[in-house]
């Protein structure tokens, strides 16, 4: 990672950070260990999307500042499939240049005992974008808060929420110490925290509400949305109730005080599996779009439905799904609208890969030139997408064109999920490692880049 620290991903795997106190330019980290990254900030000669790139690992949240596109903070979980791993948040302020070497990333969070910010887990607030807010899953989890861009954060509950696997995090529009954050459960051998909707007051310190509790005994919540032009509007997808029939895409309109379970024409109660995933049009936020598992869904049968309401859930419509197929992960369920054009959705198929819809998800596009394993699609200020997975980052130009501009934008970002690792014991500059999702060994040759 960065600053010196050992981190640790679930389930045993790998140190990213090797102590060998000949470098030159070793430094000193926790305790009296001298410490120096060895990398790898970024892989090169990366044998993906039929040629070579610079690759990463797993982004779950790309989250832009309005002000300034040259300024994007990623959220970062590094475990494979749905296992926990550290990632932490990382922040660029030259997202946008044209230089080789791509972004020059920095670690934001990895003082903090948990660095795994999965799903939409990170967020910014509109009216002031040095404000942002992260919910960090798992043992010692809780909710980190910066009002100056990433530069300091204080952690707050991390009482209340130690051990909660969050889905999704999302700020008031208009009031910066209003936070709505979605629970879907804990992580193992951790302490138990009840899964739903809280709501939490940051300036007040006052215990998080959990809202959901009582609409559906039992549940968790997979994602939590809130409409940008009416911050009463919540929407969220609660799965796994005690009574089944309570399972389905809920609709709030008083912030979160009462919830109806949505209906006309969606999937609810006993037809819902275990994860329901929300995306809303910033450009009109009338149309909503969801992606709802089913409960027979497995690799073997991957089961799920796409709806879309154009008129705030009154009524729903069954988009068509890809011709390749459905992924059945759920932690691989991309779904993101366009900015500027709410009948543009972005979703994932089989094989794994993004696709998009110009036509409210009636027909779909393969975008082949991404990377594979997609996990969802955010926007730069510019209005850019960026699409990401296990593999990094990437900004695409004029993605509906039939040759967009693709760019890597991993720079030197070093959150790879190691699951051994080799120094030569006769040149501490050589070394290999293999980690997830790359598919190949990794070398090390004394450089932070690593090649395969």
């Amino acid at each position: 990672m960065g600053k010196g620290i050992v981190n640790w991903a679930a389930a045993g795997l790998m140190l990213l950070l090797v102590g060998v106190g000949a470098f030159p330019d070793a430094r000193s980290g926790k305790g009296s260990a001298i410490w120096t990254p060895l990398g790898p900030a970024g892989l090169v000669n990366a044998p993906a999307n039929g040629g070579f790139t610079l690759l990463s690992g797993r982004i779950d949240v790309a989250v832009s500042d309005p002000r300034d596109a040259n300024v994007m903070y990623v959220g970062t979980n590094v475990g494979g499939g749905p296992v926990l791993g550290g990632g932490g948040v990382w922040k660029t302020t030259n997202y946008l240049t044209t230089d080789a070497g791509g972004p020059t990333w920095i670690p934001l969070t990895d003082d903090f005992p948990s660095l795994c910010i999965w799903g939409k887990s990170l967020a910014l607030y509109p009216g002031n974008p040095d404000i942002l807010y992260a919910a960090a899953s798992g043992p010692n989890g809780g909710i980190l808060k910066t009002i100056d861009g990433g530069a300091h954060w204080e952690y707050l509950l991390s009482g209340a929420f130690s051990g909660a696997i969050f889905g999704a995090l999302v700020i008031n529009p208009t009031d910066s110490n209003t936070v709505y954050v979605a629970v879907r459960g804990s992580a193992p051998g951790s302490n138990h925290v009840v899964g739903g909707v809280y709501r939490l007051f940051t300036n007040t310190g006052s215990t998080p509400i959990n809202l959901t509790s009582e609409v559906a005994p039992g549940s968790v919540a997979t994602d939590v949305i809130i409409d940008p032009s009416n911050p009463l509007v919540l929407y969220a997808g609660l799965v796994g109730a005690t009574d089944s029939t309570n399972n389905g895409l809920y609709k709030s309109t008083d912030g979160g005080e009462r919830w109806q379970l949505l209906t006309n024409g969606l999937l609810s109660g006993s037809q819902v599996g275990e994860w329901i995933a929300l995306a809303l049009a910033p450009s009109w936020p009338q149309t909503v779009y969801t992606t709802i598992f089913q409960p027979d869904n497995s690799a073997s049968n991957p089961s799920l439905e796409r709806f879309v309401t154009s008129n705030a859930g009154n009524s729903w419509s069954m988009l068509n799904l890809p011709a390749t197929g459905s992924d059945f992960r759920f932690w691989h369920v991309a779904l993101a609208v366009d900015p500027n054009n709410p009948s543009v959705v972005y979703a994932n198929a089989k094989p794994e890969h993004f696709v998009v819809s110009t036509d409210s998800g009636q027909t779909w596009t393969p975008l082949f030139f991404l990377q594979e394993d997609p996990v969802n699609v955010y926007f730069d200020s510019n209005r850019a997408p960026a699409f990401v997975g296990d593999r990094g980052i990437q900004r695409v130009v004029a993605p509906l064109n039939p040759r967009p501009t693709v760019v890597s934008k991993q720079g030197n970002l070093g959150n790879f999920l190691f699951y051994n690792v080799t120094l030569d014991p006769s040149d501490p500059r050589r070394g290999f490692g293999v980690s997830q999702d790359q598919l190949y060994l990794a070398r090390f040759t004394g450089a932070p880049r690593w090649t395969y």
